[in-house]
């Protein structure tokens, strides 16, 4: 049986950096409003991991997601648009593919 992980969509509304500003996918939820940041979270949904990939820590104690080929490296969640214009996740891994280091794979939800 594969892993399930909860997955956010965390959105940022307010910062002093307008790089941070956006939404992104996240295993960890939005924390609380400050001076220096506000925004919110969708509350998460569970997914279902690829074979091949599984939920664990890093070395910080923060959620991650590892693939089998390299389980010291934890995966980054992205995001990518759907057929049917939604934005969903998508797993990405650093490894070599010609001159660039990507691999991505999409996540499926449990309906």
């Amino acid at each position: 049986m594969n892993d399930t992980i909860k997955i956010y969509k965390v959105t940022c509304t307010q910062s002093e950096l307008i790089s941070v500003i956006g939404t992104w996918f996240s295993l960890k939820k939005w924390s609380e409003d400050n001076d220096y940041y506000k925004g919110h979270d969708d509350g998460g949904c569970d997914y279902i991991l690829p074979r091949g990939f599984s939920a664990g820590v890093n070395e910080e104690n923060a959620p991650s997601i590892y693939h089998c080929s390299d389980p010291y490296t934890p995966c980054q969640i992205g995001l990518r648009t759907g057929k049917t214009g939604d934005e969903i996740p998508v797993l990405i891994m650093k490894r070599q593919v010609g001159f660039g280091f990507l691999f991505v794979e999409d996540l499926r939800s449990i309906p």
